[in-house]
């Protein structure tokens, strides 16, 4: 009995491993479905992985900056994602967050995009203000042209060829998995406190994978470089395949 336990164990092994693997076959078997070239500001390392015997990178995503790019997550396109708001929430004062929803994300690379988030960033930077507040925001700003990674979110659907038709461009437009979350928050009067209205918000919460593992050889070419500094210039180029899954891994590794 005994015996006849080790061997089904070791036959679950086996066929798991098998699964993987026919996978991971199956993601990279023929033409990558995109290729795209990111920096280290798109993909640093992650902490305290320089000393060990793995790298792995972490895809960034920025964030909007107000109103300007478009926001990709109204309402409508919430909706057109599968989310179903009622008609009239109850004033309970109290937000509320629905069953976040997987879709399919187009992020844009160092785009139009990119530049009008500079241009709102240089526009919101005060005149004349108090001079303790005005090198601390200047300052910044400089930071995030050399640092902010420039992977912004631009579309969204439950249709990756339809999203890829709309953004062809595979060396500026990456098509990524990822969880979509959404809340309606209340709108209270500011003298009452009553609510008065509600706000429908979307967001990206996260991008499947975030974490992308660098095997060998170019794990090596990563592991002597210490962490990065606060205003560090890019120090490596990354290609980025991605086979029918989405699932991406690291076909080469360029050192600045």
């Amino acid at each position: 009995m005994k015996r006849a336990g080790l061997y089904l164990a070791i036959a679950i092994v086996l066929v798991t491993n098998g699964v993987t693997l026919i996978g991971v076959a199956g993601n990279r078997a023929g033409e990558p479905f995109e290729t795209i070239e990111l920096t280290e500001r798109e993909l640093p390392m992650q902490a305290g992985d320089q000393e060990s015997s793995g790298i792995m990178l972490r895809l960034m995503v920025s964030t909007h900056h107000g109103t300007v790019p478009h926001p990709p997550l109204d309402r409508a396109r919430l909706e057109a994602l599968g989310f179903r708001f009622p008609i009239a929430p109850p004033a309970s004062g109290t937000d509320l967050a629905l069953l976040p929803r997987t879709a399919f994300v187009a992020l844009e690379y160092d785009g139009p995009v990119w530049q009008r988030w500079l241009q709102r960033a240089e526009e919101d930077l005060p005149g004349e203000p108090e001079p303790s507040r005005a090198p601390g925001a200047a300052e910044r700003l400089q930071r995030d042209r050399v640092t902010k990674s420039r992977l912004f979110v631009i579309d969204t659907s439950q249709d990756m060829a339809a999203l890829r038709a709309r953004h062809p461009d595979q060396s500026k437009v990456l098509i990524v998995k990822a969880i979509i979350r959404a809340r309606i928050e209340d709108v209270k009067d500011l003298k009452s406190g009553e609510v008065i209205d509600h706000n429908v918000i979307g967001t990206v919460a996260m991008i499947l994978p975030s974490d992308i593992h660098v095997p060998l050889p170019y794990s090596r070419l990563l592991a002597p470089l210490k962490p990065a500094a606060d205003w560090q210039e890019p120090r490596y180029t990354v290609t980025l395949q991605y086979g029918r899954r989405l699932e991406p891994r690291v076909s080469a590794v360029t050192i600045h």
